[in-house]
């Protein structure tokens, strides 16, 4: 844990711009559908995440049932009307073993995605790539 708030503390001074929008999404739920991983043992994630500006932060619980945490920097660009797209980089906590459920403790890995969203009304679909994860979670705009 000292790692991740390490990381985290490093990458907020990296970003000294990161709140430069005051735009603020909360996702809630996720599910998902891996494409290639066959030894997942969840896909229902939990999620509860907030996205403020150009920073998103939250809980998941991962594709092996673990309680994970992340810090991201967060890109949203609107590509027509109504259909946003997503990216975002950054660190997360709760994987034992960045690419499987393989080490006795838990370790910071790379946490990322690229996403499209519909934001026509105030609850928003969302489909986002995770490595081999497609998950569907909406997320609210305030």
């Amino acid at each position: 844990m000292k790692a991740f708030a390490f990381v985290s503390l490093i990458f907020f001074a990296l970003n000294a711009n990161a709140f430069e929008r005051e735009e603020v999404h909360v996702a809630l739920g996720g599910w998902s559908r891996h494409v290639v991983s066959e030894n997942i043992t969840n896909e229902t994630h939990n999620i509860v995440a907030v996205e403020y500006g150009s920073v998103a932060a939250g809980y998941f619980k991962n594709s092996f049932g673990r309680d994970s945490f992340f810090i991201a920097r967060h890109w949203r660009y609107t590509i027509m009307e109504n259909v946003d797209v997503t990216a975002s980089i950054g660190v997360n906590y709760g994987y034992r073993g960045c690419y499987g459920d393989f080490r006795d403790e838990q370790t910071p890995c790379l946490h990322g995605h690229i996403g499209i969203g519909y934001t026509k009304y105030m609850i928003e679909p969302t489909i986002k790539l995770f490595g081999d994860a497609i998950v569907f979670s909406p997320e609210v705009r305030f």
